[in-house]
């Protein structure tokens, strides 16, 4: 069957109500994940009982009500962490416990930060990682685009991972054909995740004088049947430059 794409021009809430029956959406990767899990909180708390969590470190949300072990407050939105880990950083809880949750339906939607990056625009994975709730409804890949062309031990968390996987030199810079293939092989970029739709967002693009290298990506990207849109964001303001939509 023929695929397509086409660019639209939305709000980043208009393309987020698109995916609205997803009651679990787990974020990985690199680039402003934290950030989109907070708006995405604070989005579905619009419409209904919100949960965030995470199934790793992460830093304490200071916008809402935390519980720890179990859920007992009745706000909306809440967080539910394990434990602290320091004054502000929080242990998550393991991905088979959020997906006892999502049975639970104690929540319209939980929203998941599934992975960690040091704050890299990129992120290649550990044998453990990325925790990701196998029930997960929707995942979103955020990248960190201005982490394209810089050299690679820089922008990528656990970089020699990345380096023995595709068998570069550690000289090398992150270019989009290195992208596309730790994107595509296995144990990369989607490592762990379920058979459910993906949305791959590249952030930061405000930081780029010229995108047209990513645009090119966009058709390779929905090679994967798994991959639902591509965003380009500008998370920390909460905008959507451009979407592009699989169409079938």
């Amino acid at each position: 069957m023929k695929r397509t794409t086409e660019a639209t021009t939305q709000s980043l809430s208009e393309v987020m109500a698109h995916f609205s029956p997803a009651r679990l959406i787990s974020v990985i990767g690199g680039g402003g994940k934290t950030t989109l899990v907070h708006w995405l909180t604070k989005e579905r708390a619009k419409t209904g009982r919100t949960l965030l969590t995470s199934t790793t470190a992460m830093l304490r949300p200071s916008f809402l009500p935390i519980d720890f072990g179990e859920v007992t407050s009745k706000a909306n939105p809440i967080a539910l962490f394990s434990h602290r880990l320091s004054e502000a950083k929080l242990k998550g809880i393991p991905p088979e416990a959020i997906d006892r949750l999502k049975k639970e339906r104690l929540f319209n939607s939980i929203i998941v930060e599934a992975d960690g990056s040091n704050g890299r625009p990129f992120k290649s994975y550990a044998s453990y990682e990325p925790p990701i709730p196998q029930s997960s409804d929707l995942i979103a890949l955020v990248i960190g685009a201005d982490g394209f062309f810089e050299p690679i031990e820089q922008v990528v968390h656990r970089p020699q991972i990345l380096i023995e996987q595709l068998g570069l030199s550690p000289d090398q810079a992150m270019t989009p054909e290195i992208f596309l293939d730790h994107f595509k092989c296995p144990g990369g970029a989607l490592k762990n995740v379920p058979t459910k739709e993906v949305i791959v967002l590249f952030n930061r693009i405000d930081r780029l004088e010229d995108t047209t290298f990513l645009h090119s990506l966009i058709p390779e990207l929905f090679q994967d049947e798994r991959v639902a849109a591509v965003l380009f964001t500008q998370l920390t303001a909460a905008k959507l430059e451009a979407v592009y939509y699989r169409s079938d």
